[in-house]
């Protein structure tokens, strides 16, 4: 290699079906070569699973980079897997299968001081800060694509290679967003060795084992506490008698519920197209690449696809649709897409999901608390609160019988300090109290705080030191029990995407877990929190009972508990969360389902519909249920 030649580095599994496919980085390092004037070299570190990979990588790489030296280095080689990162200016990995997760090249090419460009996918976001310590390139994904496949796959007429491979050809990677990268990195010498020292000081004080074996320790330490409280409480911890059985073959979760987080964005069918650059070449020779050509079998045929491409250039439908195929649609649309047969006809350009860094996005934290009939607890938690640093403090008081807001007009006085007044409510509604407070908020990141909660003097340390982007954070015991349920950290934004507190719970019980169980499932990733940054002061059930429903306080609970378990059963198996109306009609039937039984002498049992999947071929109707029971026996109300 030259001096005067720039050397783009991949290493890892050379696998386009599996791992990486390579089409976009050699149309990307050919456009940057045509843009700079530079020479550069590709080099790809790793092992083919066979010759025919490798004779593909060879052959697609000619055709789509003919000025671009291509140079394999034999991974497998101790000798220079160690010493091929000395080789490279910058290291690309552009990741596209769902069986990527972490990434370990991109933090040990970090780690050599090399600067990085990676796919925003899955972990390599939560590696690499974009614009910061690397460059993320976007992703995407057609909703409804790779749906049969992961049917065929559970039910054991796929292998797993086959189901990536089928996966990989709907996964989207932005290829002038790589282009861009590797032409800006080569253009800038700064710019690269920026980067480039950014990235290494991250790697070390992230992931050098001295950083990594305490975090360890603390999980260790985490589950020793948990052990302990299991010893205490045995009758905590309920273990089945009979054998474990998993999902029945009809439950499958949707492929977009899997793997939600991994793309940028999802991409729905119903728009406007347009025909793409076909920058990896012309239909023909995408459909007879040794490289893009896996898992024909779910997307339409030849002829149909390029009746759909050419209807999408004659502007002759917006949505292409097939009569017989329909459920092909979405994987040809992913596959064509990803090749650059079509384009989106929204110009709206993909960007990572990526957040700044967290020493710029939090600085500081609003933390909420909301009071009715708790005025007492209030006095004694809320000085606590106002003493954390880089913290503002928000009370709602939700037309609270001891004048919360006249009690804090008289006694505190502090800048941070702001009391949003609900008036005329004659019942607490925790779902509409904590959505009035966290909607209020002026911060990025806001922490959800029962008032019968004391927090520690570093809790906002504590805090600080953790969030990250689309962080949910809660503590290690966050169960009722343990009185720190309530205690919840999480930024606006995921609060706003989820639309809130979930307003169809009435009475008490499960709003919590349930903004929890909505958060995952639209992304965020949860994270503990050490037990000691906070206390629950003792007490028993008669002000929550005396500022909620006047009807049965465990019937509620139940019903409640009952409700948020089979919406987000629902939501799962549909891979969509369900619609407040919806929602509305569900609760209905559970409270209609519950009404006037004995529960200490009578077993309640629910059923749902959640799905059909009818077939015209197998001239049969599947349907999927739901079945829930809550027996008698187990339906004793706990103790306290």
């Amino acid at each position: 290699i030259s001096d005067d030649t720039d050397a783009i580095l991949f290493v890892g599994r050379l696998s386009h079906h599996a791992k990486s496919n390579p089409l976009p980085l050699f149309v990307a390092c050919q456009r940057a070569h045509e843009r700079t004037g530079r020479q550069l070299v590709l080099i790809l570190s790793g092992w083919y699973a066979n010759d025919a990979v490798r004779q593909g990588f060879e052959q697609e790489c000619a055709r789509l980079a003919p000025r671009v030296n291509l140079i394999y280095v034999d991974g497998m080689d101790p000798e220079w897997r160690d010493s091929i990162w000395a080789a490279g200016d910058l290291f690309v990995s552009l990741a596209d299968s769902v069986q990527e997760t972490f990434g370990l090249t991109v933090v040990e090419a970090m780690s050599r001081g090399l600067p990085v460009i990676a796919t925003d996918w899955n972990g390599y976001r939560e590696t690499i800060q974009h614009e910061e310590t690397g460059l993320l390139i976007p992703t995407a994904i057609v909703n409804g694509s790779a749906e049969r496949s992961l049917q065929m796959l559970h039910e054991g007429h796929l292998s797993y290679d086959q189901f990536l491979a089928s996966a990989g050809q709907s996964v989207i990677v932005d290829t002038e967003a790589v282009t861009d990268a590797i032409t800006r990195l080569i253009a800038s010498p700064e710019t690269r060795f920026s980067l480039a020292r950014a990235g290494q000081e991250h790697a070390r004080s992230h992931f050098d084992w001295s950083v990594i074996v305490p975090k360890y320790e603390e999980v260790w330490n985490r589950q020793r506490t948990l052990l302990r409280r299991m010893r205490a409480r045995p009758s905590a911890v309920s273990v089945p008698s009979g054998p474990i059985i998993g999902l029945p073959p009809t439950v499958v979760p949707s492929f977009r519920s899997l793997f939600w987080r991994y793309p940028s964005t999802w991409i729905d069918v119903d728009q406007s197209w347009n025909l793409g650059t076909h920058c990896f070449g012309d239909f023909a020779s995408i459909e007879s690449s040794p490289l893009a050509g896996h898992a024909p079998q779910w997307r339409l045929d030849s002829q149909d696809t390029a009746k759909l491409i050419k209807s999408i250039g004659d502007r002759t439908v917006a949505t292409p649709a097939h009569p017989t195929r329909q459920d092909a649609v979405a994987d040809t649309l992913g596959w064509a897409l990803k090749y650059d047969l079509i384009r989106r006809a929204d110009a709206t350009e993909l960007r990572p999901r990526t957040t700044t860094s967290l020493t710029e996005s939090a600085q500081r934290l609003t933390l909420v608390t909301t009071c009715r009939g708790r005025l007492d607890h209030l006095r004694c938690s809320l000085p606590r609160m106002l003493a954390q640093p880089n913290c503002d403090v928000l009370v709602v008081d939700y037309s609270c019988p001891q004048q919360t807001s006249g009690w804090i007009e008289a006694n505190i006085s502090h800048d941070n300090l702001q009391v949003v007044n609900v008036f005329g409510k004659s019942r607490f509604d925790r779902s509409d109290a904590r959505n009035r407070g966290w909607s209020a908020c002026q911060t990025q990141w806001i922490a959800l705080i029962d008032a019968d909660v004391l927090l520690s003097d570093d809790f906002a340390d504590q805090v600080f030191r953790r969030l990250r982007a689309r962080a949910l954070l809660r503590c290690v015991m966050a169960t009722s029990a343990e009185g720190l349920g309530g205690l919840i950290v999480v930024e606006r934004s995921g609060l706003e995407a989820i639309g809130g507190f979930d307003p169809v719970f009435r009475g008490w019980g499960e709003e919590d877990e349930d903004v929890v169980d909505a958060l995952i499932f639209h992304g965020s990733m949860l994270l503990d929190l050490p037990d000691s940054i906070a206390q629950h002061i003792d007490h028993d059930d008669r002000p929550r009972d005396d500022q909620y429903s006047p009807d049965s306080f465990y019937r509620r609970r139940l019903i409640n508990r009952l409700y948020r378990v089979a919406k987000w059963d629902l939501a799962r198996s549909m891979g969509q969360a369900l619609e407040e109306s919806e929602r509305r009609l569900l609760y209905q039937k559970i409270e209609r389902k519950m009404e006037g039984v004995d529960l200490d002498e009578t077993d309640v049992e629910l059923t749902i519909d959640s799905s059909a999947a009818n077939s015209a071929t197998l001239r049969a109707t599947f349907r999927r249920r739901l079945s829930y029971l809550i027996s008698s026996k187990s339906a004793e109300q706990p103790p306290g």
